[in-house]
């Protein structure tokens, strides 16, 4: 799929949100999200935001910044512009979730999300975002994301043009780069097999970065529910999710078929960890953990 169209299908999903933004500072902004949750993103088992659905909000954010929605405010650092030529790869991701953002009393309307550059390397990049409801004094998660600039036609990482670095990297200074490290897999694993579907893949015809972490929630709960997964105290039901780390490595298309392994660290049983395969080849390692209570 060409970068053009990629423009075409993100900016028309862009168009159709209730969403509204304002740019804070050249590699600042905040997207309102007046309707907040949807129905389907609350788990029916305890009433509680789903994991994933808080990726994909995220993930909804970030397509509202960087295309062209309305001439009030543009995208988030030209980002429109890159992307005739280029391609966004994301490498890394992790989602860090406030106890409080579970509880009943916590309202789930209207949210924002406030999204800033804070990294910028040779071809590579990283934006925090921060999900907040604006009566609460507290943030409610933050998810932070590093991705890589990939040329449109080699598909090989590509350095940030002179313009755009030019224009941006004198306001983004000391930030670091994130980095999933390899996580080594224990001969004793659980083992869930899914296939990659159509809802699964993004613009790019690749699974979505989000489907990775809905394949590794659903090992982990029929680990669960069927009683494998020995080390896991007590029931998933009433346990919230704290972090989510996931590192990317080789992509996987639409029909493929995925082994997702998972494990306890010996070190901490709160720490669930993850590695997902297809044939020989490893598309993520990731981790998670969970609140005791």
């Amino acid at each position: 799929m060409a970068a053009g169209n990629l423009l075409k299908s993100w900016s028309t999903i862009a168009k159709q949100l209730a969403y509204t933004k304002t740019a804070i500072s050249p590699v600042q902004m905040r997207i309102d999200i007046p309707g907040g949750l949807a129905y389907e993103s609350f788990s029916s088992m305890d009433g509680r935001p789903l994991p994933q659905s808080l990726f994909l909000l995220f993930e909804s954010a970030r397509s509202y910044a960087f295309w062209p929605v309305s001439s009030k405010t543009g995208p988030l650092v030209d980002s429109h512009l890159l992307l005739k030529d280029y391609l966004y790869f994301i490498a890394s991701a992790r989602l860090d979730i406030n106890r409080k953002f579970y509880e009943e009393a916590s309202p789930k309307f209207p949210l924002s999300i406030t999204k800033t550059f804070d990294y910028i390397g040779k071809s590579s990049s990283a934006i925090t975002s921060v999900l907040e409801c604006p009566s609460q004094p507290f943030s409610y998660a933050t998810c932070r994301i590093q991705t890589v600039l990939v040329d449109s036609k080699t598909r090989k990482p590509s350095p940030f043009p002179d313009w755009w670095r030019e224009k941006y990297a004198p306001f983004v200074q000391g930030g670091q780069s994130m980095i999933m490290h390899h996580l080594e897999k224990p001969r004793a694993v659980e083992t869930y097999q899914t296939k990659v579907s159509y809802s699964d893949i993004d613009a790019y015809l690749h699974t979505n970065w989000t489907s990775y972490v809905g394949f590794c929630l659903e090992a982990f709960y029929e680990s669960v529910f069927r009683n494998q997964n020995k080390s896991f105290d007590g029931q998933v039901t009433g346990k919230c999710l704290k972090s989510f780390e996931a590192g990317f490595r080789k992509e996987s298309s639409m029909g493929d078929e995925l082994n997702v392994y998972s494990w306890v660290s010996d070190q901490d049983k709160r720490d669930i960890q993850f590695e997902i395969k297809h044939n020989d080849d490893i598309c993520l390692h990731a981790r998670m953990e969970y609140y005791e209570t």
